[in-house]
């Protein structure tokens, strides 16, 4: 049975409890004192390849079992770097549309868009591996959740973003519609696997939706069973003035798990909401056993007794003014849980910034902040959040800072890192900031868009030649690229399970489920036969001959 919480029409969700604390932020000294950065257009930076322009940014941190911290995060050239020419990948309308704001753009050439990379460190963050490629499958550009199983074994998720703006106002006419959408959606989904801490990595499959429109949002979470919970988010419609009334896109949390370390997937339930979108969420479980989240724009916080079957009523962790908090009071961050049963929520977004932190200490029940609409903020450039535990209980954040010029292109971006703790509420409360690996930081504080241009070890003296003037290809729609994949998911079905979650009556408030009558299972074909090459920075067999 796939279940679909919800609220009823018109309804505003109430605010969740909220402890408000009179606890400082760290001082902007203090933040600099401690901050990293990992990776950028002038540290660490990874071996150019055609199209590169200096952007290293969208960071996922891992903390492996032999105690290695483990980062993905994507090169490329720009806040999102799809292969070009982009009028093969996008609609002439949002080519139109993106190359106006950025007119670089047009005669940009990265045929294989942005690269998956991967760097690790082995003494507590002190000293990071030279940047390493996981396998190139063509339109897939950034990792966007990274984790480890109980058994060793290593999972990793990319969206491969091609077409992408199809949900942005394509034409409604079944012929037209039809006609666009061929050999381009659903979107698709590709996992990459590793049995050696993240050494080597292979494609272990491709899942093709189950939505027309998948997102990037991604969070992994292992279940008490062995099974993988992976919330997701997808555009079950597009959106525009073609598609009235819905003017614009609006998005669902999509719950999925596999038993089988992601040959197949099965749908465990769709989180939605008549009046706004819900995406972007990171999950965790709780001392309780409860599963829970916040998502994307407006803060509203998700909880689930029964291994996300359903959910309760959303609640808000942030306040905000107007009908609906603000667009964008909350955006993609982490969840974690310390060995103490601490609860940490980590995100950015108006009017708190980046790098924003709270926490409860009763699952999910009330939040510790230092105001009614923001978090702690930990740093003000963190976009993005994503983080670890430590196994001294401390916090390990990464973030992006991107946006500026730099020596390989227009927007370049730099891989952030900080360590924290939560204080008690002994203490007072709040978050104080710890050097990373223990002591001093090395370069603390340097951002790649302050600092003066240095040579690094094995870095090349003189950077590629990435902007080549070139003749505009058909638009989008005149014809269909191949994406090569290994297979198309059947599917079928799995037996329902009627169990109810403990709810309060406070939970209860509102909430309406729904039982829809979809297949769940997602069945992936084996790959065919011969490996991805050995090499993590070779090309898989699923990526586009050139």
């Amino acid at each position: 049975m796939l279940l679909l919480a919800g609220m009823a029409h018109g309804d505003k969700p109430p605010m969740i409890n909220m402890h408000i604390v009179d606890a400082p932020n760290p001082t902007k000294q203090q933040i600099e004192a401690h901050r990293r950065i990992l990776v950028s257009p002038t540290v660490n930076t990874p071996e150019p390849f055609e199209g590169f322009g200096g952007f290293c940014g969208w960071p996922k941190i891992c903390k492996l079992d032999n105690g290695d911290l483990f980062v993905a995060f994507c090169a490329g050239y720009w806040h999102y770097s799809p292969p070009t020419p982009l009028d093969q990948y996008e609609t002439a309308e949002y080519v139109e549309y993106l190359t106006d704001k950025h007119p670089w753009l047009k005669d940009w050439h990265c045929p294989t868009g942005g690269q998956m990379m991967w760097i690790r460190s082995t003494d507590q963050g002190k000293t990071w591996s030279r940047p390493e490629a996981f396998p190139i499958v063509h339109g897939a550009t950034g990792i966007t959740d990274v984790v480890q199983l109980s058994n060793g074994t290593m999972v990793a998720v990319a969206l491969i973003e091609v077409f992408r703006s199809l949900r942005f106002n394509p034409p409604r006419e079944p012929v037209a519609f039809a006609t666009a959408a061929a050999g381009r959606l659903p979107m698709q989904q590709v996992f990459f696997t590793s049995t050696d801490n993240g050494h080597t990595w292979k494609v272990a499959s491709i899942i093709i939706g189950p939505f027309l429109f998948m997102t990037t949002s991604h969070d992994f979470a292992e279940a008490p069973d062995g099974s993988l919970l992976m919330l997701t988010a997808a555009v079950p419609l597009p959106g525009g003035s073609n598609w009235e009334p819905f003017e614009t896109e609006r998005f669902v949390g999509v719950l999925m798990r596999s038993r089988d370390h992601t040959a197949t997937w099965e749908i465990v339930s769709i989180i939605s909401h008549e009046d706004f979108s819900v995406e972007e969420g990171a999950i965790a479980f709780m001392p309780d056993g409860s599963i829970g989240f916040a998502s994307r724009p407006t803060s509203s916080w998700f909880q689930s007794f029964d291994n996300g079957k359903s959910w309760s009523s959303p609640k808000r962790i942030h306040e905000g003014s107007g009908k609906i908090p603000r667009f964008d009071a909350w955006k993609k961050g982490d969840f974690v849980v310390l060995p103490d049963g601490t609860a940490v929520l980590l995100t950015c977004g108006s009017p708190g910034g980046h790098g924003q932190v709270m926490y409860s200490r009763d699952s999910g029940r009330t939040w510790i902040k230092p105001g009614r609409d923001r978090g702690f903020q930990f740093d003000p450039i963190a976009y993005y959040p994503d983080a670890c535990v430590l196994d001294d209980g401390t916090i390990f954040a990464v973030g992006d800072h991107q946006g500026f010029k730099n020596r390989f292109g227009h927007y370049g971006a730099e891989v952030t890192a900080m360590r924290f703790r939560i204080r008690s509420a002994e203490e007072g409360d709040g978050i104080e900031l710890l050097p990373i690996g223990g002591g001093p930081p090395d370069r603390a504080g340097v951002s790649a868009s302050e600092a003066a241009p240095r040579k690094q070890p094995n870095a090349p003296t003189e950077t590629l030649s990435q902007v080549r003037p070139r003749a505009r290809d058909a638009a989008c729609c005149g014809t269909v690229p191949t994406i090569r994949t290994r297979g198309v998911p059947t599917l079928g079905h799995t037996p329902s399970d009627h169990a109810q979650p403990p709810r309060s009556d406070d939970d209860a408030r509102g909430l309406q489920v729904w039982a829809v009558g979809l297949p769940q299972n997602l069945h992936v074909q084996p790959r065919g036969p011969g490996p991805p090459p050995a090499s993590s920075a070779g090309r898989s067999p699923l990526s586009r001959e050139k």
